[in-house]
């Protein structure tokens, strides 16, 4: 019969994290309607921080891709040669596609930012190797690259490091879970 209870209990915490229980009835009875809303809110906070990445991710790719083309364009610049250096930076302002590829990595800069703000950087730093991902697609089917098959395995294996990263389903530790609750009921609260 104890090892029911404790089973019992081990999966109401991994429901119901500590602080989380907190909506109670006068007879002492949960209120789970609550609950489920927090469930669902939560399930919704890793979505957004995976979407968030998903598209963070892609646009550094792309960003990366137009850099790479635009660069290769001007022809190859020798960095020993300090002269060159002033047409690196150049290259920036005069050569849209990496002007473009500049903007699109400063779009990822601030997503990857924001989903910080609410995610564990354990979290949300694998995820961003998504961009690998796209960067040798995009290197295949864009630039007409010869990616070897030692790239596409490397590539396999950095794909299997995000599935596994990715079923955590936990971005937050539970410290920070309940800080951004507070936070969050405080700034819902100066809203109403």
């Amino acid at each position: 019969m104890l090892k029911y209870i404790k089973k019992a209990l081990f999966i109401s915490r991994r429901m119901f994290p500590p602080g989380r229980l907190s909506h109670f009835h006068a007879n002492g009875v949960a209120d789970f309607r609550s609950e489920a809303k927090y469930c669902n809110s939560y399930q919704g906070e890793v979505m957004k921080t995976f979407v968030v990445i998903f598209l963070a991710t892609l646009s550094a790719a792309i960003g990366e891709v137009l850099m790479s083309y635009g660069m290769k364009r001007g022809g190859a610049i020798d960095l020993t040669d300090f002269s060159q250096w002033g047409v690196l930076i150049l290259s920036v302002v005069r050569n849209y596609y990496v002007l473009a590829g500049v903007v699109l990595l400063a779009v990822f800069f601030f997503l990857y930012l924001a989903s910080l703000s609410w995610a564990d950087i354990s979290y949300v730093m694998p995820l961003t190797a998504m961009s690998y991902i796209f960067a040798a697609i995009l290197a295949r089917l864009v630039l007409k690259e010869d990616v070897s098959w030692f790239r596409w395995v490397g590539t396999a294996i950095i794909v299997v490091g995000i599935v596994i990263v990715a079923l955590d389903n936990k971005e937050l530790t539970e410290n920070q879970m309940v800080a951004h609750d507070i936070s969050h009921d405080s700034s819902n609260a100066k809203g109403n």
